[in-house]
């Protein structure tokens, strides 16, 4: 079982980890976005968004950072903080579990937003899906391995401290 202490600086790391990879998905994502033209010009719609004065910009930095801690604890909690042996298989379970957790919590809910409203295929494939897609691949991945060298770091302390 993992100490406490272990278990605490995976979580730490894992999801500053996850949050800085949702923000680089995110920053890549807005530059392929400029060379979209209709996925801007729906964006300055107010008849379709409303504008981001304040709090709403600040959030919508703020969330992949906050929300990549949730994912760090979901990855672990699912895993019970159990890596895999291997660095390949470690990032790939990270990597299953980022498409997993998009397959049944955010594709549903963009397939309904898609029925709902009126905005473009390119609006929600590529500015919503295609996003939120790359940031959770990515930062499964990223989880996945950091969790993977958590546990090397535990065994060696293990190793290098017997009996604490």
């Amino acid at each position: 079982m993992p100490s406490a202490t272990r278990c605490a600086a995976v979580v730490a790391l894992s999801g500053g980890v996850a949050a800085v990879g949702m923000l680089a998905v995110g920053l890549v994502f807005n530059r392929l976005e400029e060379d979209i033209p209709s996925i801007p010009a729906e964006y300055k719609n107010p008849a379709l968004f409303r504008t981001w004065p304040g709090w709403t910009e600040g959030y919508m930095l703020a969330h992949p950072i906050w929300f990549g801690f949730v994912f760090a604890t979901g990855f672990l909690v699912v895993t019970r903080g159990r890596a895999r042996p291997r660095w390949l298989s470690a990032g790939c379970s990270g990597v299953a579990y980022g498409g997993l957790l998009f397959l049944i919590g955010s594709l549903p809910v963009f397939a309904l937003v898609y029925a709902s409203f009126r905005v473009s295929p390119e609006m929600i494939a590529v500015s919503w899906a295609g996003r939120n897609l790359a940031q959770y691949v990515v930062a499964g991945g990223l989880v996945g391995l950091v969790t993977r060298a958590g546990l090397i770091w535990s065994r060696r302390s293990r190793e290098a401290h017997p009996g604490q």
